[in-house]
C-alpha cells in the first residue's frame, strides 16, 4: 500500500513509503541486491523520473524489484546505502543512512569524463587490481559503466542512526575511495563524477536511461565470476598503502540536496565578478592549502550554479586553480599531491553546493547576483571584461616596446610594475617607501 503524496522541497524528489508483499520478483535489479548482501528486511529510495517529474519511494530491499518493476520504460535509481525508517520527504541524505553494502564508482563515458567504454572497463580492471578482488557486478547505464564491489559486514559497515561517530567514519572512508577512483580515472586520463556520498543513487538494471529522450538506452548488468565481499579492512589498508590519507573536512556531511547539479545553467559570456576571482588566485597565500583548494571549489560551483559560467571558462577556472594548488604544495613546508586530491575537491564542492539555498550561493560570491543588475555588482555600466582577458597574450607581451619608461616616482617605480625593495634589517627599507607614499599620496617629500 503506497502513503498519501506528499510535496517536496524545491529540487526535490516527493517520498512515499511502498510496501507490495511480493518478495519473488526474480529480476536483474532483485539478483544484484542479493549479490550486494542486502537485508529483506533493509530500508532503501527507489527514484524514478516519468514526465518530467522525479519522485522517490521508501522500500525494502524484499519489495524493491517489484516497485522498480513499475519503470522498465523510464529512467529508475536505487539508493546505495541502508537507510534508517520512517523517511518521509526526499530520498534521504547522509545523516539518514546507517549502513553500507557496496562501494561503487560511477564512471561516465562523455566529454570532460572518459574517452570511451574501453578506458573505464580499464578503470575498473585497475580498481579490481588494486583492492585484488573483482566487482560483483558491472551495470552499463547506457552512457557509462558503474562497478559495485560487496562489502563484507562488520561493526564499520552498520551503525544506529544517532551512532555519528561510525558514520563520519564511513563518511571518511568513501571520500578517500573516491580520491582512488578520481586517480585512477586520471591516470588513464578521464575524470569522474563524485561517489563519496552514502546517500547516493545508482542505476536500476533492467529499466532505460533516458537522458536523450531522443534516443533511450537500456541499463543492463553484467556478474563477473569469483566475486568475493571487500572487508573493511582491506579498503582501509589499500587506502593507506596508495597515499590516500584523510584530508582536513573528510567527515562533513552534506544536507538535502535542493538544486541538482545536472539542473545548473552554463552562462553565455563570462562574468567579470568570476574572472576577477580567478585572477585573485595568484596572490592567495592560505595558511591551509587544502581548505583553501575546497574553499576555492565551492566558489566555482557556486558560480557554475548561479549561471556565471561558460563552460570553456569553467575549464580555465579549474585549471588555474589547479596550478595555483600545485605552486602552492611547493611552498615551504612542501608536500606532494594527495592522490586525486583536486578531482575530490571539485566533486565535493558541487555535492555541497548543491544543498545550499540560493541566498548561500550569492553569500560563496560575495553576494553577486548574476541575474541582477552588474553596475551594481561592479561599480559601473561597463560590459564586463571576459575571463580570458585576465590571461596573458605572450606575443603582445613581448611586442611592446619599452625604449621609454613611465614612472610612478623615478626612478624607483615605474608604472605598471611590481616593485620590491631588498636590504638587511634596520638599514631603511621601511623609511624609504613610507617616502615614497608620501609622493605618491601628497607630491611632497619628507
Amino acid at each position: 500500500m503506497t502513503a498519501p503524496e506528499r510535496a517536496a522541497a524545491p529540487g526535490e524528489p516527493e517520498a512515499e513509503t511502498s510496501s507490495t508483499g511480493d518478495s519473488q520478483v526474480n529480476t536483474p535489479f532483485s539478483d544484484l541486491l542479493e549479490r550486494l548482501g542486502r537485508d529483506p528486511g533493509e530500508s532503501l529510495a527507489i527514484c524514478s523520473t516519468t514526465g518530467g517529474r522525479f519522485r522517490s519511494e521508501m522500500v525494502t530491499v524484499a519489495d524493491a524489484p517489484t516497485v522498480a518493476g513499475r519503470f522498465t520504460d523510464s529512467d529508475c535509481w536505487y539508493s546505495a546505502g541502508v537507510l534508517r525508517s520512517g523517511i518521509t520527504n526526499g530520498r534521504g541524505t547522509t545523516g539518514d543512512v546507517i549502513g553500507v553494502r557496496e562501494l561503487f564508482a560511477d564512471l561516465d563515458v562523455k566529454p570532460g569524463g572518459l574517452a570511451s567504454f574501453t578506458v573505464a572497463r580499464q578503470v575498473i580492471a585497475d580498481l579490481a587490481a588494486i583492492l585484488t578482488v573483482k566487482p560483483v557486478a558491472v551495470v552499463a547505464t547506457g552512457h557509462g559503466l558503474q562497478p559495485h564491489w560487496a562489502l563484507e559486514r562488520d561493526d564499520a559497515t552498520d551503525w544506529g542512526d544517532s551512532d555519528l561517530e561510525r558514520r563520519r567514519a564511513a563518511v571518511v572512508m568513501f571520500r578517500r575511495w573516491h580520491r582512488l577512483v578520481a586517480s585512477v580515472a586520471e591516470r588513464r586520463g578521464g575524470h569522474v563524477d563524485n561517489v563519496s556520498d552514502l546517500a547516493r543513487i545508482l542505476r536500476v538494471p533492467g529499466t532505460v536511461n533516458v537522458k536523450d529522450p531522443a534516443a533511450p538506452v537500456p541499463v543492463t548488468v553484467e556478474f563477473p565470476d569469483g566475486a568475493v565481499p571487500v572487508s573493511w579492512r582491506l579498503l582501509a589498508e589499500t587506502l593507506d598503502a596508495y597515499g590516500v590519507a584523510e584530508l582536513v573536512g573528510d567527515a562533513d556531511l552534506l544536507d538535502q540536496v535542493v538544486a541538482p547539479v545536472a539542473t545548473w545553467p552554463w552562462a553565455d559570456s563570462d562574468c567579470g565578478y568570476v574572472s576577477a576571482m580567478v585572477n585573485g588566485w595568484t596572490g592567495d597565500t592560505p595558511p591551509g592549502r587544502h581548505p583553501w583548494l575546497v574553499a576555492q571549489t565551492v566558489r566555482i560551483a557556486a558560480a557554475h550554479r548561479l549561471g556565471c559560467l561558460t563552460e570553456s571558462s569553467h575549464r580555465r577556472a579549474v585549471a588555474a586553480l589547479s596550478a595555483r594548488f600545485r605552486r602552492l604544495l611547493a611552498t615551504a613546508p612542501p608536500r606532494p599531491e594527495a592522490p586525486g586530491e583536486v578531482t575530490d575537491a571539485l566533486t565535493w564542492g558541487q555535492a555541497l553546493v548543491a544543498t545550499f539555498p540560493d541566498d548561500r550561493c550569492r553569500a560563496e560570491l560575495g553576494g553577486h547576483d548574476h541575474g541582477g543588475d552588474h553596475g551594481d555588482d561592479h561599480g559601473g555600466d561597463e560590459e564586463e571584461p571576459a575571463l580570458s582577458s585576465h590571461f596573458i597574450n605572450w606575443a603582445e607581451f613581448w611586442s611592446k616596446d619599452r625604449s621609454e619608461r613611465e614612472w610612478v616616482q623615478a626612478p624607483i617605480i615605474p608604472r605598471g610594475r611590481a616593485v620590491a625593495i631588498y636590504a638587511p634589517a634596520g638599514e631603511g627599507k621601511s623609511h624609504v617607501f613610507y617616502s615614497a607614499e608620501l609622493w605618491c599620496g601628497t607630491g611632497t617629500s619628507p
